[in-house]
């Protein structure tokens, strides 16, 4: 009687015997795929803004590297978003007459120069200008990018923020 009683209740499977061939099969042909677009795609091997730690991080240890060979000196730093970048990276490049690698180079000279012939301080000490702006950058980057460098050994002298 008990052999009954099972017999008629139904066994819950998570996969039938066929589906299992199904998602091996799938699985086999991602992983190709994968192995296609990391080896033999044109495009593989681009340089990448954010492979490894991100835009973010690059510009905040470019930017504490530069500073810690002057760590007297003040200096600002524009944050925001492509609005920021694309401007600055441009007249940066037309100042210097020459493609500015706007991942690794984030010293604006251009603001610099700009800066000190408006500011007339006693001591006329130029005021070094970086550009930690991120394209497509958000408020959330901004806190964090401003959170860094208002806690970092040398904080800035000033923090700008360009919104739209």
């Amino acid at each position: 009687m008990t052999g009954s009683m099972n017999s008629g209740k139904a066994k819950f499977r998570l996969f039938s015997k066929g589906s299992i061939g199904i998602i091996v099969a799938a699985f086999c042909m991602l992983v190709c795929l994968e192995c296609w677009l990391s080896i033999s795609h044109p495009f593989s091997r681009l340089p990448v803004a954010t492979t490894e730690q991100g835009e973010l991080f690059t510009s905040l240890t470019s930017i504490e590297k530069e500073i810690s060979l002057n760590p007297k000196k003040p200096y600002a730093v524009l944050i925001g978003s492509s609005l920021m970048v694309a401007p600055v990276v441009q007249a940066e490049s037309k100042y210097r007459n020459q493609i500015i690698k706007r991942f690794s180079e984030r010293r604006s000279t251009f603001c610099e120069k700009q800066l000190s012939e408006r500011l007339k301080s006693p001591v006329q000490q130029n005021v070094a200008v970086y550009n930690a702006a991120v394209g497509g950058g958000m408020a959330s980057d901004d806190f964090f990018i401003g959170r860094a460098l208002l806690e970092s050994k040398n904080p800035p002298t000033a923090i700008i923020c360009g919104v739209a």
